[in-house]
């Protein structure tokens, strides 16, 4: 019996796809199609599944770009499936930063801030690191990580410079 082509519209519609195809039908019908930011999530799905990270965060991100600004939450979602894939994928972190900025949840975009931080100090990317904090200073001027990286910074800089 011969496979007529499946379209995928809803998750009624996937659910029963995935059923009745193995993961690699599923995958090249997928890459075949204009994919919706639903049929995106799936495809990262399916290939995390199979161990490919690499595409599965590529289809993340690309499931999470065709989100409207409407449904901020569905982004968030995705770019923190992203972040449970791989935890130190920066453009996750600003992503989220730049949506939760947007919709004014500043506790949220502080966590986040930190971890952005974080990131950057395990990197020796020290810079970045330090705009990151600012910004944390920003929302929160009494913050306690950015107060100890800042004063951490002076006293690097007066071992260094006795003088100053």
């Amino acid at each position: 019996m011969e496979k007529v082509g499946l379209k995928i519209s809803g998750l009624d519609d996937i659910n029963k796809k995935i059923k009745t195809l193995d993961n690699r039908q599923l995958i090249r019908e997928l890459n075949n199609k204009q994919l919706t930011s639903d049929d995106l999530n799936l495809l990262g799905d399916l290939c995390l599944k199979k161990g490919d990270k690499k595409k599965a965060i590529e289809c993340f991100y690309k499931a999470a770009a065709k989100i409207s600004f409407s449904n901020t939450n569905r982004a968030i979602a995705i770019y923190k499936k992203i972040l449970n894939v791989l935890s130190t994928e920066i453009d996750a972190h600003e992503r989220i930063i730049n949506i939760l900025s947007k919709s004014g949840l500043v506790a949220e975009q502080k966590k986040y801030l930190l971890s952005l931080a974080q990131l950057y100090q395990n990197t020796g990317d020290f810079k970045k690191a330090n705009s990151v904090f600012r910004k944390v200073q920003e929302l929160d001027p009494t913050n306690k990580a950015a107060e100890f990286f800042f004063s951490r910074g002076k006293m690097n800089t007066t071992k260094n410079n006795p003088q100053g």
